[in-house]
């Protein structure tokens, strides 16, 4: 915008744009913002008038062809609503509500997108979980671990490929032979993901994290 500053601004742009990195490229339009995330893989600064205003165009590589919600969703299944606070000293003469927890251990996942997208689950142990499951419909991803209290694990569908991790370490050796990845998708629509376990099921924190996916402004 200033071409008294081309050679500052040139070098500037030359270290910025000339090493591989990862970008996070925001789009708005009419009032909607979308964003997409990819590899530069190449640019171009044109030398031909040194006087001239800069130009630059850069090319970015993206993973999937589709512009993401700048919302990520996360809904958590087994949320529990605080319902009072301790020291808490009632003169109520019968039972009252404490908390209450999601005990249908699902939820139902909007997506208002243009196409099916997929979700990052995190599974969060609050005490000795045996072998959790996360379910859609008839598929499902199983772990076949013993979960201890604080462990973590992040189920990425959004990867490709996709990754299980348990704090940090890839697990997913340890998935369940018959678990579905492609399939867990979140299809148009309204979706149903549920959990469960073979022991522990009710120590279990799960949050599912997505965004909707488009193909244009």
């Amino acid at each position: 915008m200033n071409r008294g500053l081309n050679e500052v601004m040139r070098d500037v742009v030359r270290s910025f744009f000339g090493v591989k990195r990862s970008f996070k490229v925001y789009l708005t339009y009419g009032g909607v913002t979308r964003w997409c995330e990819g590899r530069l893989i190449a640019y171009s600064l044109p030398t031909a008038n040194i006087y001239d205003y800069i130009t630059l165009t850069f090319t970015l590589k993206c993973v999937q062809p589709y512009l993401l919600s700048v919302d990520e969703f996360g809904e958590n299944i087994a949320e529990i609503t605080p319902m009072f606070a301790f020291p808490y000293r009632s003169a109520v003469g019968k039972g009252f509500v404490f908390s209450k927890r999601k005990f249908a251990k699902e939820v139902i996942l909007e997506n208002a997108g243009d196409v099916e997208t997929y979700a990052k689950i995190v599974i969060e142990a609050k005490g000795e979980v045996e072998n959790p499951i996360i379910k859609k419909d008839d598929k499902f991803i199983k772990i076949l671990d013993t979960l201890e209290d604080g462990d973590v694990v992040i189920i990425d569908l959004v990867n490709n490929p996709p990754t299980v991790r348990k704090n940090g370490a890839s697990i997913i050796g340890k998935t369940d032979r018959k678990s579905s990845f492609e399939e867990m998708k979140l299809n148009i629509g309204n979706n149903t993901i549920s959990y469960d376990a073979d022991a522990g099921s009710t120590l279990m924190d799960v949050t599912i994290y997505y965004n909707q996916r488009y193909g244009g402004m």
